[in-house]
């Protein structure tokens, strides 16, 4: 008897705390003169979630005009989805006559996108830089005559809701938008020819229908909001190849230098060479003017050398 008295003590205790933690969105509700039961909000916080910020959405959805069930509601939040951020979505896109409804809002905020952000760009169009603000500088580009030039575009886009999910983001728009400056620019005679008329620049990039596609943004407007000449790269490229011909050049001239002077000191041995074999021959004819008195060969009227040149000859 004992225990079902304590166990009916603490069930009506509960009971109690329940009603009173829900009182205050009960309350809300009704001050706002919505129909919903008491049992419903209960039902709320015993599956987990937060009756007052459910409530806080379905009073702002009804009292906005968008036409919803507080169990709709209730299921999105089960799903993991930021029920506020849908319902300030949703009041945007029905105030600016988006064709949106809450459905396909709550779609893409369980595919992960920011839908405020989203609503509010296609309200407010964004600006996207590129380069982007986070890497701020130019994009550098090289005309034919090789004046290097440095270039910055803006962007005006805004968001096309159909294609938020599966569509590509800002940096692929940044990254197309580098490539079609880079080819219109590289596509130029001169330098001069982007800086005289950069609204052919600007024609390019609105005329390019590839720059946007697969991405979630339509065109509003395209602006050059900056060209710098930044230096000559061909006369750097130019200079350089000039330093390195004369490098090549230097090389061979020293190579033919010293192989000259190799020449040279060849010569010389082979005239040392020359000049041993001389003194050598010199050193052997006494030998051989001795050997030819002796033999009569020489200085005798019988001597069978008549002249010099026989003389020579037998001795060849």
């Amino acid at each position: 008897m004992y225990f079902l008295l304590t166990l009916g003590i603490l069930v009506l205790l509960a009971l109690v705390f329940l009603v009173l933690i829900n009182v205050g969105a009960y309350v809300k509700v009704k001050s706002n003169g919505i129909d919903l039961s008491f049992v419903n909000i209960v039902f709320s916080r015993l599956r987990g979630l937060n009756p007052d910020q459910l409530v806080d959405a379905y009073v702002t959805l009804l009292r906005a005009g968008v036409e919803i069930d507080y169990a709709r509601i209730e299921t999105h939040a089960l799903c993991g989805g930021d029920v506020l951020a849908v319902v300030d979505a949703s009041v945007s896109a029905l105030k600016s006559s988006l064709e949106m409804n809450f459905e396909q809002l709550c779609a893409l905020d369980l595919a992960g996108r920011d839908v405020v952000s989203a609503v509010d760009s296609y309200v407010y169009p964004i600006v996207i830089d590129c380069p982007s603000a986070k890497s701020p500088g130019y994009i550098v580009t090289v005309p034919k005559d090789g004046i290097r030039l440095g270039i910055s575009v803006k962007l005006t886009v805004r968001s096309n809701l159909e294609k938020l999910i599966g569509g590509a983001g800002i940096s692929t728009v940044e990254a197309r938008v580098q490539e079609k400056v880079l080819s219109a620019v590289g596509a130029a005679e001169t330098h001069k020819e982007i800086l005289n008329n950069p609204s052919a620049l600007v024609e390019h990039l609105q005329l390019g229908s590839d720059t946007l596609e697969g991405t979630y943004f339509t065109l509003v407007s395209v602006d050059v909001s900056g060209i710098k000449v930044l230096d000559n790269l061909k006369a750097k490229l130019d200079s350089i190849q000039s330093d390195a011909d004369k490098m090549v050049a230097e090389s061979r001239a020293e190579a033919k230098r010293a192989e000259a002077k190799a020449r040279q000191q060849e010569m010389k041995a082979k005239l040392q060479e020359m000049g041993a074999e001389v003194v050598l021959a010199r050193a052997v004819l006494p030998s051989a003017i001795k050997t030819g008195i002796d033999d009569g060969a020489i200085g005798s009227r019988e001597s069978r050398v008549k002249n010099v040149s026989q003389w020579r000859s037998q001795v060849l």
